[in-house]
């Protein structure tokens, strides 16, 4: 299913927060089906979704590990996405 979802959708990035099981599946999914297109990983809710905001090699990596404001972290990463303008 997850698969499909993301193959039916051809998604430009991922985020991922919070999570007891299948974040890093869904992570090592996206990454194969999708190398190069950026990840982002929540770390403050815990779960695996931390585990992957902590080995981050995004520009974004100490917010995405501690950040607690989430409108204003949503608002950098979907600036990010989007690129400059």
């Amino acid at each position: 299913m997850r698969a499909r979802m993301l193959e039916e959708s051809n998604p430009v990035a991922a985020c991922f927060v919070g999570g007891m099981d299948g974040i890093l599946q869904e992570f090592s999914l996206f990454t194969k089906l999708f190398p190069g297109r950026p990840t982002y990983a929540i770390g403050r809710p815990g779960g695996e979704a931390r585990t992957l905001a902590g080995n981050s090699s995004s520009p974004l990596a100490e917010s995405l590990l501690g950040g607690g404001t989430y409108p204003a972290l949503w608002r950098t990463v979907l600036a990010e996405i989007d690129g400059p303008e």
